[in-house]
């Protein structure tokens, strides 16, 4: 595969992620060759080495490999041996492609259409959804909500990846951010939505190990509150009330610079 370099176009970051997406798909968990991506995101290789490896987000055998190679010297005389380094899908993600918008928008389209084939049917993927929560670590009260909301016609709403659990639903008058900008017509992502919360001390990130999740704080939660995350014990997700959304929404615009 061809080495990506900070000026590659979206064409050849394209191209690359849907190679990785057909290693994955043969069974490789570690598809990515980090010789091959650092330069997106990084000015040196070895600055990207020393981060991955000194960084708490990921877990070397985990998020990523290092595999020990012999190189013969220039001058043809002995040889030394040199680490290469190998990159999981998630690991791709936060370490790479997160750190640059357009590159991530690339990495979004790729894969949300690679877990998410034109040939499956509406039916197939409500089982195979269905199949997915049942494996989840949840109790049971919070895998029959999803499995109702998604028998209700009036408030479906699939996962956009069959390998990617649903909001929960909020019974007490507060939504996700996601439902609420798609209600509003907002192009933005709720990623991008939450980076301009974090960027006013609206909101903050909190670290759990290679992920993060976001946390309404201050002035935020004049407008929503941080809601017991079922999915993922002693974490939290935040959840909005409706009526001072669109006021929300007007703080948020009011921060973007639109030229």
């Amino acid at each position: 595969m061809n080495k990506l370099m900070k000026n590659s176009v979206s064409s050849d970051i394209r191209l690359y992620f849907e190679e990785i997406v057909n290693l994955q798909a043969s069974g490789n968990d570690f598809p990515v060759n980090l010789d091959d991506v650092w330069p997106l995101a990084y000015s040196r290789k070895d600055k990207a080495v020393q981060t991955l490896k000194s960084s708490n987000l990921f877990v070397q055998d985990i998020d990523f490999k290092a595999l020990p190679q012999t190189v013969e010297c220039q001058n043809g005389v002995g040889s030394s041996i040199k680490e290469e380094y190998y990159l999981s899908i998630p690991c791709l993600e936060y370490f790479i492609a997160r750190k640059k918008r357009e590159v991530f928008e690339v990495y979004r389209q790729v894969f949300h259409r690679a877990m998410n084939p034109q040939s499956m049917s509406k039916a197939d993927a409500i089982v195979d959804t269905v199949q997915h929560i049942m494996s989840l670590p949840l109790d049971n009260e919070a895998k029959t909500e999803l499995i109702q909301r998604i028998n209700n016609d009036g408030i479906r709403a699939l996962p956009e990846s069959k390998n990617l659990p649903l909001p929960p639903a909020v019974g007490d008058g507060m939504i996700s951010a996601t439902r609420l900008l798609r209600k509003h017509g907002v192009t933005i992502n709720v990623e991008y939505f939450n980076d301009v919360l974090c960027s006013i001390g609206y909101m903050e990130r909190v670290n759990a190990g290679w992920r993060s999740y976001c946390v309404l704080i201050d002035e935020g939660l004049k407008y929503g509150r941080n809601k017991p995350n079922p999915y993922y014990r002693g974490r939290t997700m935040p959840v909005y009330s409706e009526d001072t959304f669109e006021e929300l929404l007007n703080v948020v615009f009011s921060c973007i610079d639109f030229e």
